[in-house]
């Protein structure tokens, strides 16, 4: 009994309260309530862990242009710019591509594969392009279990939601 209730008592102090974060008036997504907001230049970005799963929430300004996307072709362009230079950005590669409606918008779902720190890591990342920003939600696995982090995966694109 005294193992069960020292169990409890561990599991309710490490559950995490979810908390609703907006990086702008139409944009927001639940994540811990310890989760840290930076703003600089511009660039909105939220950074958390649950359940050993990395989020970090981005909000990041196409500079210098204001991108004109007419038709869904120039939105799969974009989304493809964006998946290659992210690509690049953290030498990686992109593995998955594919298109998606996210609260009555297209959004993009990929998956990188890179290595950090001599580490294979699979990045999961879901962006949508809305007033010239680019919304990104990004997804590191660091200790859940695969089954967990395709749930947690799931549940925070669910949290993710544009008004």
């Amino acid at each position: 009994i005294l193992v069960a209730l020292l169990l409890l008592v561990s599991i309710k102090s490490f559950s995490q309260q979810l908390v609703k974060y907006s990086i702008d008036k139409d944009v927001s997504i639940n994540l811990p309530d310890n989760s840290v907001l930076t703003d600089t230049l511009g660039q909105k970005m939220i950074k958390g862990n649950i359940s050993g799963i990395n989020v970090i929430f981005l909000r990041a300004l196409e500079k210098d242009k204001k991108t004109i996307i007419e038709s869904k072709a120039d939105l799969i362009d974009f989304y493809t710019g964006f998946q290659k230079g992210y690509a690049q950005s953290v030498n990686g590669k992109i593995v998955k591509s594919k298109i998606i409606d996210k609260d009555n918008l297209k959004a993009s779902l990929f998956e990188c594969k890179t290595k950090m720190n001599n580490l294979h890591l699979s990045i999961n990342g879901l962006v949508v392009f809305l007033n010239n920003y680019a919304y990104t939600v990004q997804f590191f696995n660091v200790g859940a279990g695969t089954a967990d982090y395709e749930a947690q995966k799931k549940n925070h694109i669910s949290f993710f939601t544009i008004s």
